[in-house]
């Protein structure tokens, strides 16, 4: 039977069976004003948006703009060769010159965004901003991937095979030539190349004091746009926003209700600590623009922590002077010694003062996250100790707490599990709390749930270990529970298997920690990077560095000592 025969239905299912299988359809528009409808209504749900076609936004959408309910930014950089992935530090005056050009582009992109966007009217619009460069995938970081929040499970099936293609080819790259100490070098300039920072905005030739008046002179012009409740600021852009910028960027959406930050970790502790102290601005914007919705995840990896540490103390030896045969086995590296001469923790150190901070503005949140850069210790012993502190709308909260480890005291697991339940009973509205801690080998979560009046609470422990509750933590749970439900409450334990966590994401799942903590696409593109391509950092392959080293001239002892401190 020709297709325009078919019964209405019939012919809708077949549409969206070509949707769901990641077709183009918008060919298919003509076939009926049915499919033109459901083939619109695709299109202009979620679009995608480059710097380069902003001009072109309002006039395409004009039509369909009520049906816009997300919008892709994607402000693409300029590309780079290897020699720049190489040598980062070809000399000051180039890299300066390369980031005035980033600021200088992003900055660009951004106000005509804002211009375009300050006159919808559109209610709930979705803004989720990507930074990349196509140069970041084709050098040493070959994993990384760009994508869209809503990516379907066919794009992620394309994304695997085609990482294990280029894993099958990873031999013959260029980046992957020389000796192992090359490569670890030459593997960290491109995490520094890629985790450059951006909007930091240098204006030459000014003094600080200036370039900070021009740069809120450059914000004040920028128009506020209404439509935006929802801001995604995700991993996927390896490249560090100036918290500065993201703080301003807020107070551009006055209807922003809603927002999923998802920074990378600093790799230099010294750094670290200074990141830590510029937060603390961007959390007041948080409470004073009143989100609902808040979820920020520090995103790391052991790896890049990995190859840093090791990568920074060969650069240090480099850098002392060691003699012309060390010099001379690294001819495409230039060693920058005061960048190396940082330390990168393979974990990072929560920071207590943001912990307790949060504790006060999160007083009027609907639902929060936070994961890695504060500890739910610090968090629920501020609030037990704030007596004042009250989270009258607080339904779903979720921590992290490097206590949940199988080296910790029980006692003090148990103490932060009381100070959580003491919290709880000035949260009215809770549904679900949850405390829980990721990384290779480990996953653990403390999760209370709360399932309706007509239903017992639950307390759940979920680990690679086995921890039971002690009677006063279930004591003071079972309190909370009697001040909102008659059907008292139950416990749950659950033992995981290690061996299968390979990194934090693999224990997100394992948990099944709900989406509000890490958006799904970055969830995928973190097990992904865990898992690709990585057998040159393991630690059988450290002792070919080391006697690699030991042939090399330097002073009488000094490899001996030298190893002792990695």
């Amino acid at each position: 039977m020709p297709l325009p025969n078919l019964p209405t239905e019939i012919k809708n299912t077949i549409l969206q069976s070509l949707i769901d299988d990641g077709c183009k359809v918008a060919r298919f528009a003509t076939v009926s004003p049915g499919w033109l409808e459901i083939i619109e209504k695709h299109n202009f749900t979620n679009i995608r948006l480059t710097q380069w076609r902003i001009s072109d936004l309002n006039r395409m959408t004009r039509r369909n703009r009520a049906r816009i309910k997300s919008i892709w930014f994607c402000v693409e950089l300029e590309q780079y060769d290897c020699m720049t992935c190489s040598r980062l530090y070809l000399s000051n005056e180039i890299d300066a010159a390369t980031r005035r050009r980033t600021d200088i582009l992003i900055m660009n992109a951004l106000e005509d965004l804002f211009v375009a966007l300050s006159s919808w009217t559109n209610e709930g619009l979705t803004l989720d901003i990507s930074v990349y460069s196509e140069s970041d995938a084709r050098h040493s970081l070959k994993h990384l991937s760009c994508e869209p929040d809503f990516a379907s499970e066919e794009g992620n099936a394309s994304r695997e095979k085609e990482l294990t293609k280029i894993a099958r080819g990873m031999k013959s790259d260029r980046h992957r030539k020389g000796g192992r100490v090359k490569q670890m070098l030459l593997l960290d300039h491109g995490i520094e190349k890629t985790f450059a920072n951006i909007m930091s905005m240098h204006f030459s030739g000014h003094s600080l004091e200036a370039a900070q008046e021009r740069r809120h002179q450059w914000w004040q012009k920028l128009p506020q746009v209404p439509a935006v409740t929802r801001l995604l600021l995700r991993q996927q852009t390896q490249r560090r926003w100036h918290l500065d910028t993201v703080a301003k960027m807020l107070h551009k959406f006055p209807n922003l209700s809603e927002l999923h930050y998802e920074p990378w970790r600093e790799w230099n502790d010294w750094f670290q600590e200074v990141t830590d102290r510029d937060f603390h601005s961007l959390l007041r914007i948080i409470h004073l623009k009143r989100l609902k919705k808040v979820a920020i995840f520090e995103n790391f990896s052991e790896h890049y922590a990995y190859i840093t540490s090791y990568a920074r103390t060969l650069s240090r030896g480099l850098a002392r002077g060691l003699g012309r045969d060390v010099l001379s086995a690294f001819p495409m590296i230039e060693v920058n010694p005061f960048t190396y001469d940082r330390s990168c923790s393979r974990i990072r150190t929560p920071n207590s003062t943001l912990g307790r901070e949060l504790s006060f503005l999160s007083q009027h949140f609907e639902s929060f996250a936070a994961s890695f850069m504060v500890d739910a210790n610090e968090f629920f012993n501020s609030a037990s100790h704030e007596t004042s502190h009250h989270w009258p709308n607080l339904r779903f909260i979720t921590l992290t707490s490097q206590l949940l480890s199988p080296g910790s005291s029980h006692e003090n697991i148990m103490d932060m599990l009381v100070a959580a339940a003491w919290a709880a009973k000035r949260m009215p509205r809770l549904e679900t709390l949850e405390i829980w801690n990721g990384q290779r080998r480990l996953a653990a979560l403390f999760r209370y749930e709360r399932k309706g009046d007509l239903h017992p609470a639950v307390i759940t422990w979920k680990g690679t270990w086995d921890l039971t509750f002690s009677d006063v933590v279930i004591d003071t749970w079972q309190s909370v529970t009697e001040t909102w439900t008659t059907y008292g409450m139950k416990q749950v334990y659950e033992t995981l298997d290690g061996y299968g966590i390979q990194s934090h994401a693999d224990a997100i799942i394992q948990l099944r920690l709900p989406e509000m903590v890490v958006r799904p696409v970055s969830l995928q593109q973190i097990r992904r990077e865990q898992k690709f391509g990585w057998d040159w950092i393991r630690a059988r392959d450290l002792p070919s560095i080391f006697d690699h080293l030991r042939k090399l001239h330097a002073p009488s002892g000094f490899w001996d000592t030298f190893f002792l401190r990695l």
